[in-house]
């Protein structure tokens, strides 16, 4: 009943302009009718429940039948209104096609509706959500796509690159050369090593002739024995705590340059053997590389 007196009071008020505007001007149109009125409260009804439903689709369609120019001013209004937020609210795409070497004309089917492709692209409406595109463009394979949109969201990109017709046979990729992969001692670490090791022979030697030099003075002279005498063992075990430390730190740096040693890799050298004949011998042929 609600919606009843409002059709009829939307339906006299909308008259009453009719005839104002017919005293001005004589040729105005005639008033709308009671059923033309009444289909506009009820489109500007479905428009208003479908935005706080958030059914764009919905609200579109009932939007679009409401801005119809037979409908009241006051409802073409809101129409209006709810139109622009409907455009705003609605997210588009931005579809961009390579169209291959055959450059046969490009299909898309959005959700299963068929959809002309402009030149140049142009952004396509559609409604937030999931969709699933289909690209065509025989005798090419077609592609297909899903994304998801949000509200809002305006000139998504697609980018679509066609590649070899159906049933074409697919091009084979150069056979990867095979390589064998190694950790080679560096020089510098068989050269540190060398020189820890002559640094602990000449440290050995320095003791062991110390050793042997206090020895012989406990033997000779003690515990009255030149000064001379005590000044040369001293340095031969000072000089063998040097070279000791020496042999230390050339022996550190070959074992750090060994464990950081780079990993080196070559190809492997593949021979394939064979066999030749002809009218005088046969021969044994190796091919590969070398």
């Amino acid at each position: 009943m609600i919606r009843v007196a409002l059709a009829a009071s939307i339906a006299f008020g909308g008259a009453l302009f009719s005839l104002s505007a017919l005293a001005d001007e004589g040729d105005a149109p005639p008033p709308a009718s009671t059923d033309v009125v009444q289909g506009c409260v009820s489109a500007h009804e479905r428009a208003r429940l479908s935005s706080l439903q958030e059914d764009w689709a919905a609200m579109r369609e009932a939007v679009n039948a409401c801005r119809s120019e037979t409908c009241p001013l006051a409802i073409r209004s809101d129409c209006a209104a709810w139109r622009d937020d409907l455009e705003r609210v609605l997210p588009t795409l931005l579809v961009v096609v390579e169209r291959g070497a055959t450059g046969s004309p490009v299909t898309l089917e959005l959700d299963g509706q068929a959809i002309e492709l402009a030149e140049p692209s142009a952004p396509i409406q559609t409604l937030p959500g999931k969709h699933r595109l289909r690209f065509l463009s025989p005798p090419l394979a077609p592609i297909e796509q899903e994304l998801s949109l949000a509200k809002g969201e305006k000139d998504h990109v697609v980018r679509v690159r066609f590649g070899a017709p159906q049933g074409a046979a697919p091009s084979t990729a150069p056979a990867a050369v095979p390589t064998r992969s190694s950790r080679p001692v560096p020089w510098s670490t068989i050269v540190l090593s060398g020189g820890a090791l002559a640094a602990f022979a000449t440290s050995t030697a320095l003791l062991v002739s110390a050793l042997s030099k206090r020895a012989e003075a406990r033997a000779s002279c003690a515990p009255v024995c030149d000064t001379s005498v005590r000044s040369a063992i001293q340095s031969r075990l000072l000089l063998s705590d040097l070279s000791g430390g020496a042999g230390l730190v050339f022996a550190g740096l070959a074992v750090y340059t060994y464990l950081e040693r780079p990993i080196v890799r070559e190809r492997v050298l593949l021979a394939v053997p064979g066999v030749a004949f002809d009218e005088h011998a046969l021969r044994l042929l190796v091919q590969g590389d070398f």
